[in-house]
């Protein structure tokens, strides 16, 4: 790379080491490609001092209200480029793409845009008409004009990079493909003494069967599924006992639905926990569950290949081009309840098969892991 390209100025929409989110993943791989090239790191919200001491720079937006952040990025990223940074990697927020696409047309740089979502499905569960319209002049409109604009559009899977050429014509050559990354040096099953504490602490007994579910409790995760599954899993594995580490706005819905069908003895719900924690949930899991109705590139699934958690999941966005070959017959249908419980029940009573899908996972999650993904990342942005 030329000493501009070495140069990277990464614009993350928000910092917290206290983040139940996966965006704490994405840090983590700030923090190794800063061992390889210059990065600015360009934050739009932070509730702490942003810890990446091996940064070039770290500037957190100071302002609130939208006219005057957005006023405030168009101020800064000239700045930037300025100080010799012509790449610019935006990760999902659409008006920081857009200003950082007209600096660099003005003065010859380069943008990344990092998406990776089903935003038609996203547009769809919008329910008033004034969500709908928002959704439309914020989102949507502001997403299409980013793909005029910026150089390269970057995301998770190939299926999701045909989704977007399919879905919103752009050109399958202004597309690069990045995998979301893993370290997994931190996805290490926990010493046995924290995973008694946990257990004691969530009432759980070694003769239970342990089903995870960690996101957002929205119903883009398939948070409404929930109760019907517990329901249907439950009354064939009595034994089993779901772990449900997440908040969103299904929350109150959720924990109604699991009360009236009388089934609290078999759920937890333990509300958000900070990923630099969610490894300790993972161990307990004899299995983990993704009923999500948009995803993009699920995180949550190399967590759970991580930690040697075999899972059932629906087959949503670029789920395919993750899972091992002998997974694909636990990724059912969005929305079937029944195909998607009965996977669970026959993973939780066939021992060997969890071992066999465990022993699988562990593998395929590899190629993930944060130092590959980093080489690959520093490759594109030298290519270009």
């Amino acid at each position: 790379m030329t000493s501009e390209q070495k140069r990277l100025c990464y614009v993350l929409p928000e910092y917290s080491s206290r983040a139940s989110s996966h965006a704490y993943h994405t840090w983590e791989l700030i923090e190794d490609l800063a061992q390889r090239m210059r990065i600015y790191l360009f934050v739009e919200r932070a509730d702490e001092p942003p810890k990446l001491p091996s940064a070039d720079h770290i500037y957190v937006q100071k302002f609130t209200g939208f006219p005057l952040r957005l006023l405030e990025r168009l101020f800064m990223f000239p700045l930037i480029r300025l100080r010799g940074y012509r790449n610019f990697y935006v990760h999902i927020s659409h008006f920081s793409s857009l200003v950082a696409a007209l600096v660099a047309r003005l003065s010859g740089g380069r943008v990344y845009y990092w998406n990776c979502g089903l935003r038609t499905v996203s547009a769809q569960q919008q329910k008033t008409l004034l969500q709908r319209i928002r959704h439309r002049l914020l989102n949507e409109c502001a997403f299409r004009w980013n793909l005029k604009m910026i150089n390269y559009l970057v995301t998770g899977t190939p299926l999701m990079a045909e989704y977007y050429a399919r879905n919103f014509g752009i050109n399958i050559e202004k597309v690069r493909v990045i995998p979301n990354s893993i370290n997994l040096e931190r996805f290490r099953r926990p010493d046995k003494e924290q995973k008694i504490e946990l257990m004691k602490e969530l009432d759980i007994s070694d003769s239970n069967r342990v089903v995870l579910f960690v996101h957002w409790l929205s119903e883009r995760k398939g948070a409404q599924y929930l109760p019907e599954i517990v329901g249907k899993v439950t009354a064939k594995v009595p034994a089993a006992v779901f772990v449900i580490a997440g908040d969103g706005p299904e929350r109150d819905r959720l924990t109604s639905g699991i009360k009236d069908a009388g089934l609290e003895k078999n759920v937890r719900i333990v509300g958000g926990v900070p990923n630099a924690r969610i490894p300790q949930y993972y161990a307990l899991a004899d299995l983990f569950i993704m009923p999500s109705t948009d995803e993009g590139f699920p995180r949550v699934l190399l967590e759970a290949m991580a930690m040697g958690a075999p899972f059932v999941a629906n087959d949503v966005g670029g789920v395919r081009d993750i899972v091992t070959r002998r997974h694909l017959e636990f990724i059912t249908p969005i929305g079937d309840v029944a195909a998607f419980s009965s996977k669970i029940i026959s993973l939780l009573n066939d021992d060997k098969l969890r071992d066999e899908l465990r022993a699988e996972g562990l593998l395929r999650v590899k190629q993930f892991e944060k130092q590959a993904v980093a080489d690959m990342f520093t490759d594109m942005v030298s290519r270009g």
